[in-house]
């Protein structure tokens, strides 16, 4: 029994030009005309991956099936009921999907196939400024940078890929969709500059609410151009702030961030006067602050949070227990075409060095297949998971995966769509 879920109209909308449905126009292409099963399959372009070409085919077959073979049209073939493919090359090609009973091969035997043509790609960069001039030029400084890349669908913000870069200054995204989409410039604390400018979105502005996209509709983009915020000068003091951030999703609260989370701490103002890079736990701290009164909320891209007021005083120059709260889910990966009432929280630490955990919320019980690859498709994980209604908290060892960007995807045994992370060890 599937259980459904509402996804936003947005990404619905999103999905539909990239699924095909691939089904039986009567018996045209039944091997057995009164044959007992009857395959079908969608076809769903990942389109929130910059691996292009990638693909999820979704097993819709009826009948007493144990047998899958899949011939994609580019010499590759697969036996799992639902694979994810992706083409070296675009171009027009051929899927073909057969399914049969092994143990009954007379009664259950049957094939489809189903036409795909890839979608153009593009490119996204452009030179993120420190003051008059870009990182590094015309100057080597030694200051490195963090680009995040998410895509706007709707109101939505969601994640898509990252890379660190310090030539010149540019950063660069290639084979990207139509659409639109938001950069966040983060400087790393090795930088020279790391304390004198926010982490800046798309748009020159520290807040995700606030934040401008680029749009790609026919041509690469090469000038998507961001200017860093400099940070204010503050004196100094002896006050002290410190707290968490605390994400909440649905009845699900845990204390924890990731790297792309920042807590800004503004003036009695409301004027943004310093930033910090919470901790894998979510702990912050604020020090060397004057006596008054501040505000604090927590930047999680496309994530709404909190505004926490605080005052510090010569009878109270330390706050501590600050909680600031930040609501939603962490949504990337492949989006849903079929729901299936499975989300993930955010996985943590994130970079993860010895312990991955994954806190999954299912709404039925669920027997799935739980896999570690990275982005060129090995396979480096495979367990086979079994999920109750509510919350369930997965631990996985990870220490022996080499440093690399990998992709965590969860396969219901009895469900249309896989549900996805991503994560960097």
């Amino acid at each position: 029994m599937k259980t459904l879920k509402l996804i936003p109209m947005a990404i619905w909308l999103l999905m539909m030009p990239f699924i095909v449905q691939a089904q039986h126009p009567g018996n045209a292409n039944n091997f057995l005309k009164d044959s007992g099963c009857h395959a079908g399959f969608t076809i769903v372009l990942d389109s929130l991956s910059t691996l292009p070409y990638r693909y999820v085919f979704t097993d819709i077959s009826t009948g007493d099936i144990d047998s899958w073979a899949w011939d994609f049209g580019d010499g590759n073939i697969s036996v799992d009921q639902n694979p994810v493919h992706r083409y070296e090359e675009p171009g027009n090609y051929q899927v073909c999907l057969t399914v049969s009973s092994l143990s009954n091969p007379d009664t259950c035997n049957d094939q489809i196939c189903q036409a795909i043509s890839t979608r153009e790609y593009f490119s996204l960069g452009g030179l993120v400024y420190a003051g008059d001039y870009p990182l590094n030029n015309p100057v080597l400084a030694g200051d490195t940078a963090i680009a995040y890349l998410y895509r706007a669908i709707g109101e939505q913000l969601l994640y898509m890929d990252e890379h660190i870069f310090s030539d010149y200054g540019y950063y660069g995204f290639g084979f990207l969709l139509p659409g639109s989409y938001v950069v966040k410039i983060i400087l790393q604390t090795n930088s020279s500059l790391y304390n004198s400018y926010f982490p800046t979105y798309s748009g020159d502005v520290i807040r995700w609410q606030h934040t401008s996209a680029f749009t790609l509709t026919h041509e690469d983009i090469y000038s998507a151009e961001i200017h860093l915020v400099p940070v204010r000068f503050v004196m100094s003091g002896t006050g002290i702030i410190r707290g968490q951030v605390k994400f909440v999703q649905g009845q699900d609260a845990a204390m924890m961030t990731d790297t792309r989370t920042t807590v800004i701490l503004y003036d009695h103002t409301q004027t943004p006067t310093r930033f910090t890079v919470p901790d894998p736990d979510g702990n912050f701290e604020f020090a060397g602050l004057p006596f008054g009164t501040y505000f604090l909320n927590a930047d999680a891209t496309g994530k709404p949070s909190t505004l926490v007021t605080v005052t510090l005083s010569t009878g109270n120059p330390v706050a501590e227990g600050i909680n600031l709260t930040v609501f939603g889910p962490n949504v990337q990966g492949i989006p849903d075409q079929f729901p299936n009432g499975i989300t993930f929280s955010p996985i943590y630490p994130n970079p993860v060095r010895d312990m991955l955990n994954l806190r999954i919320n299912a709404a039925v019980h669920i027997t799935a297949d739980l896999c570690i690859t990275d982005i060129a498709g090995r396979e480096f994980y495979h367990h086979t998971v079994k999920i109750v209604p509510g919350q369930n908290h997965l631990q996985i060892p990870v220490e022996d995966l080499p440093k690399a960007i990998y992709l965590l995807r969860l396969q219901p045994h009895d469900s249309y769509s896989p549900v996805t992370g991503k994560f960097i060890k």
